[in-house]
């Protein structure tokens, strides 16, 4: 249902072409905006637009899903149940817990959640069981029955090693018991197993605590004052044609973190909105859906409002996300991150920036994205302007802005468009296909400005980044000199496209023409470098740094295999942390040998992201780590 969307971008397109010899005397973006958003015909567009909601749930459509669900559970047929449960909690009506009462409740999605938990208790899941089980009594399961719920809670806590929150459930069941319409002799039973619990968790000694994994050690120990994601041993100075740029401040072997950003806005890729978290993004296997829009999150805390306000829920109710074009979810996702950098604030903050000189953290956030580059004036007229009117109607509909025709908000829409465009980052998890074990599987947008602001482009890059929850981890993919620039590769590397598709795509999303090494002494894409060589003994000596010997040679290329092994036991043993360990071995050996392009640089340049990816990526529950191969 390419609905509004679509139609709305198409017929702002067509009044924008109809005009263009005008809007092509205008000096600049701004003016262009105010013009056309002063145009009778453009609010003629915005009052045609109906809209109505086109998402309701429906309770007999739960109850109906709940039921297959409860005969798969007869059958023993769990993980089977647990779809089916999944799909009756996403189609549920249910009220938010402030609107909840004795007469007002949520019955049915309560039942749902106390399925599902008896199915995850069942599947060892105890950590989802818990959320579910307590999301259910907050939602008003039954008093008649609400001691069966606690009993399940606080068996879950003991299994956890959680005893305070165990002992805290098992009293609450006993005060059940006064509402419970069960017999006497049932009570007494439930009681006496009750308190026998209690005694044995007293008796316990010192609560524990549910255990957490350990995170890999990756902080930074010293961060740079200006651009705090960065490490203290980057520097940023301004260069001639390049703007910011990052600068190694010491010699850097392959692997180092350079830097370790948190998100500062994110959105989910519009076609994950059935597999992935509105909120954090990672793929989810117990989703919990928003009462009023068809998303769906990871957990009760990524559903709370704080993080998915009111507008979003406004926009998705109304269908205006629901597209399925490539090319119309790419942009939607853009618009839709510039919606939320936008909504996340209200019109008089952003119209007091960067004016307001507050010391809020609001404020300091903001005032980076401002200062990253947005090439708003040179955008296309045709496409930017079209999108900024659609967003415009955007705010428009779900209630920030009451009015279509203030210029002072087409040119904030056209502002934070141009910043999203020009400095996103796409946001992926690792999977596992038939056809690559590792693959990077797109899953939303986000800014980052730190790295945005400092991180050049090169078609032949000496950084690699890897998506870690909300936070971009930068890590060195070969040796780096002291006062070499630190880069990144916005698009594609010279390995996998040449040098006219890459120029072409870069100019088109971020208007520059890359002079890089790769690009102005025509770099072989990998295919043509395979076939020159992939040996030290088979590369000339114009590829090397500096004279190495044909003993020498053969020697380099001995211990790279010698490595490779290692790198390949390791793998088949599950360690992908050693191999990984290995690689950076491999790649400085290569990297302090070589210059340039060499399919050695490439092939190490791979293997380093993919296993960095392996050990801190964000993961989708189809990735199995166990099929990685050894690339090289």
């Amino acid at each position: 249902m390419d609905n509004n969307f679509v139609k709305l971008r198409t017929t702002f397109k067509q009044l924008i072409l109809e005009h263009r010899p005008d809007l092509d005397d205008l000096p600049d973006m701004r003016s262009r905006l105010v013009y056309l958003n002063r145009l009778a015909a453009v609010q003629d567009v915005y009052r045609s637009v109906v809209l109505d909601p086109v998402y309701l749930k429906k309770e007999i459509e739960s109850k109906k899903h709940r039921e297959d669900g409860n005969n798969l559970v007869k059958a023993g047929q769990f993980g089977e149940a647990l779809k089916k449960y999944n799909l009756a909690i996403l189609v549920a009506p249910f009220l938010e817990k402030d609107q909840l009462s004795d007469e007002n409740n949520s019955s049915e999605i309560s039942l749902c959640l106390a399925n599902r938990a008896f199915v995850l208790s069942k599947m060892k899941m105890y950590k989802h069981a818990v959320q579910d089980l307590n999301l259910s009594l907050e939602l008003g399961y039954p008093h008649k029955s609400r001691f069966k719920i606690l009993q399940r809670l606080g068996v879950a806590y003991e299994i956890l090693n959680d005893s305070i929150k165990a002992m805290d459930t098992y009293k609450r069941v006993l005060e059940s018991l006064d509402t419970a319409e069960i017999s006497q002799d049932l009570k007494m039973k439930v009681k006496k197993e009750v308190n026998l619990k209690l005694e044995s968790l007293s008796m316990a000694g010192k609560p524990g605590l549910i255990s957490k994994l350990q995170e890999p050690d990756l902080e930074l120990m010293e961060r740079n004052m200006e651009y705090p994601a960065l490490s203290s041993s980057v520097r940023v100075e301004e260069k001639e044609g390049r703007g910011r740029s990052a600068i190694a401040d010491r010699f850097m072997l392959p692997g180092v973190l350079v830097a370790r950003e948190t998100v500062s806005a994110s959105v989910l890729y519009i076609p994950k909105i059935s597999v992935n978290c509105w909120t954090c993004l990672k793929e989810t296997l117990i989703p919990y859906p928003c009462s009023s829009c068809p998303v769906l999150f990871c957990s009760a805390t990524c559903s709370s409002k704080e993080k998915h306000d009111r507008f979003e829920c406004k926009l998705l109710s109304l269908g205006l996300l629901r597209v399925s074009e490539t090319l119309d979810c790419q942009l939607a996702t853009n618009l839709q991150l510039a919606f939320r950098l936008i909504t996340k604030e209200c019109a008089e903050f952003h119209f007091s920036l960067p004016y307001d000189q507050s010391t809020t953290t609001a404020y300091k956030a903001y005032t980076r994205i401002l200062k990253l580059v947005n090439h708003q004036d040179m955008c296309n007229t045709v496409e930017h302007v079209s999108s900024a009117l659609t967003l415009q109607h955007w705010l428009f509909v779900s209630g920030y802005t009451d009015s279509t025709s203030s210029d002072m908000i087409l040119c904030l829409c056209s502002l934070y468009l141009a910043i999203v465009k020009a400095n996103c980052h796409g946001t992926f998890q690792l999977e596992s296909t038939a056809s690559d074990y590792a693959k990077l599987s797109m899953v939303g947008i986000s800014i980052f400005p730190d790295v945005a602001a400092t991180f050049n482009h090169c078609c032949d890059p000496n950084t690699f980044v890897v998506d870690m929850g909300q936070e971009l981890l930068t890590f060195t993919s070969r040796i780096v000199q002291e006062g070499e620039e630190l880069t990144q590769v916005y698009g594609s590397y010279y390995g996998e496209a040449d040098r006219d598709k890459r120029r072409s795509k870069l100019m088109e999303k971020f208007n520059f023409t890359c002079d890089c090494d790769a690009c102005r002494l025509e770099y072989p894409t990998s295919s043509t470098l395979l076939e020159e060589g992939k040996t030290f003994q088979q590369t000339p000596q114009e590829r090397f740094w500096k004279h190495v010997s044909g003993e020498d040679k053969i020697s380099l290329d001995d211990e790279i295999l010698r490595l490779g092994n290692e790198v390949e036991h390791s793998l088949e043993a599950g360690n992908q942390r050693w191999a990984l360990e290995v690689t950076k071995e491999r790649m400085k050996i290569i990297s302090e040998n070589l210059r340039s392009p060499h399919i050695l640089l490439t092939m190490g340049m791979i293997s380093l992201l993919k296993y960095s990816w392996s050990v801190y990526g964000s993961r989708s529950i189809k990735y199995n780590p166990r099929n990685l191969p050894c690339y090289f």
